[in-house]
């Protein structure tokens, strides 16, 4: 899959990741590149799969969220409401977002509450 994703973000998806990163300015080139190249794409497509079945299965996001709420009760941490209320009012402007686009673009409608999580902590 060729797809543009932010140099501050590359990191959240490892070094083993089959995406085949592009930009603005090279997705046609890029794409040229997968077009020309069956084999790469057959990599890319095996690679991706497999990817997604580690990264991605019910185990792993188990054990993950598992973790997670382990963490959390071993240390506590006052919340604060006011960042939860902006995380819900993120939430529910996206959902009215894709709401509006969903008939005309669906593929560009699937951001994922930890996108919107990562936004709202890098606000001040």
């Amino acid at each position: 899959m060729a797809c543009f994703i932010r140099d501050d973000l590359k990191h959240a998806f490892g070094e083993l990741s089959p995406l085949q990163f592009t930009s603005p300015p090279t997705i046609t080139q890029d794409l040229r590149t997968l077009i020309e190249q069956p084999e790469l794409r057959e990599r890319l497509g095996r690679e991706g799969r497999q990817y997604c079945e580690q990264t991605h299965c019910s185990e792993r996001v188990a054990r993950l969220l598992k973790s997670i709420y382990e963490e959390a009760m071993a240390n506590p941490r006052p919340v604060d409401a006011e960042k939860v209320l902006d995380f819900i009012n993120l939430l529910e402007m996206n959902r009215q977002k894709r709401h509006a686009q969903s008939s005309t673009r669906p593929e560009q409608n699937r951001k994922t509450s930890r996108s919107l999580w990562d936004k709202l902590l890098k606000r001040k």
